[in-house]
């Protein structure tokens, strides 16, 4: 690997049993990988682009997240994401998911929040200087 990369594993927890997720956070340690995990989904990350995120996302599972940014977007495809229409609310989401990490020296949210605002904030720090 060259000196700026970096190897980031970005992990849904409703798709990965808490024992699984410690094993994949122990190995991706051992490797020099970095985790940006989000409970309990990448869709929480998404709505964050949007719109101030709180109780009423606490529990939903990521269907329901899905179905939260229909409801905003009028559409929404996991697998065809219109990646653009994020773009100009990265900072934002960074920022709120920020606010939302209530315990960030934790391998990652033991309640509803994302990680992914760690990988992002990497990646504007690289792009920044280049």
């Amino acid at each position: 690997m060259g000196k700026n990369d970096q190897l980031w594993l970005v992990i849904d927890t409703d798709r990965v049993p808490e024992k699984q997720l410690a094993e994949v956070a122990s190995e991706a340690m051992k490797t020099g990988a970095r985790l940006a995990v989000s409970r309990p989904g990448f869709e929480l990350w998404l709505l964050m682009h949007l719109t101030d995120v709180g109780p009423e996302v606490e529990g939903k599972t990521s269907d329901g997240l899905k179905k939260h940014l229909k409801s905003l977007l009028g559409s929404y495809n996991p697998s065809n994401l219109d990646a653009p229409r994020f773009r100009p609310g990265v900072r934002t989401a960074s920022a709120r998911a920020k606010a939302m990490d209530l315990n960030p020296a934790e391998r990652w949210p033991n309640s509803t929040g994302t990680r992914v605002y760690l990988l992002v904030d990497e990646i504007l720090k690289l792009t920044s200087v280049a």
